[in-house]
């Protein structure tokens, strides 16, 4: 199951959801090219295929659509996600092309930046982000009375590290809660709200930070 964000000028892919037993078919690639051709049948100036993790094995596809862009992160320019880009961010934590450049650092390099210039690197905030899917207006997202209205905590289950825990010892759904993105109750909300109360009721919510 697929969940699109569709902007003015461009298709974003937000969620890919399939069962395990399928891995070999590769529904990432399939689901990809799918979306390629709906932006370019509905006239989508772009399509942005989401984060792009190079550490993560999962997210490797995505290198091998072409052109493919990478957004640098002190500049906000988009640099090719080519050779030289990817040789790059195998061999370095952190990559600004821009500021590589600068510093004269080919890809084949393995210099790190010095304790002076990784100074300057911006920041990472880890804090969570106060937004909620639910103030967004995303088109295709249920709202908090749709969730209300059609599924019980009592058919949502978490895993807690090792345990499995059923959401209704949290009580009814609580508006409050619901919009905050840091909560149980948050969390679970926007998940329910991008695939339904149908899919939510067979699944398990890992909150666990496990693999």
């Amino acid at each position: 199951m697929g969940v699109l964000d569709l902007m003015p000028q461009c298709v974003s892919s937000v969620y890919l959801i399939y069962h395990e037993s399928v891995n070999d078919w590769e529904f990432g690639k399939l689901s990809a090219l799918q979306e390629i051709a709906l932006a370019v049948e509905a006239g989508y100036q772009y399509y942005y295929m989401g984060y792009y993790i190079h550490s993560c094995i999962k997210m490797r596809y995505k290198s091998t659509f072409h052109p493919t862009y990478v957004l640098d992160p002190e500049t906000y320019d988009w640099d090719p996600l080519d050779r030289d880009m990817l040789a790059r961010l195998s061999a370095r934590a952190y990559v600004s092309l821009s500021r590589e450049r600068r510093l004269g650092i080919d890809a084949s390099s393995s210099r790190t930046d010095s304790q002076e210039d990784a100074a300057s690197i911006p920041a990472i905030s880890t804090a969570p982000n106060p937004s909620s899917i639910f103030l967004t207006n995303m088109p295709g997202v249920m709202s908090i009375e749709d969730i209300k209205e059609n599924i019980s905590l009592d058919d949502i289950d978490v895993r807690l590290k090792d345990t499995i825990v059923n959401l209704v010892r949290l009580g009814e759904w609580d508006e409050e809660e619901m919009i905050d993105s840091s909560s149980v109750q948050g969390i679970a909300a926007e998940f329910v709200a991008c695939i339904g109360p149908l899919l939510a009721r067979e699944i398990v919510i890992d909150l666990s930070g496990g693999a």
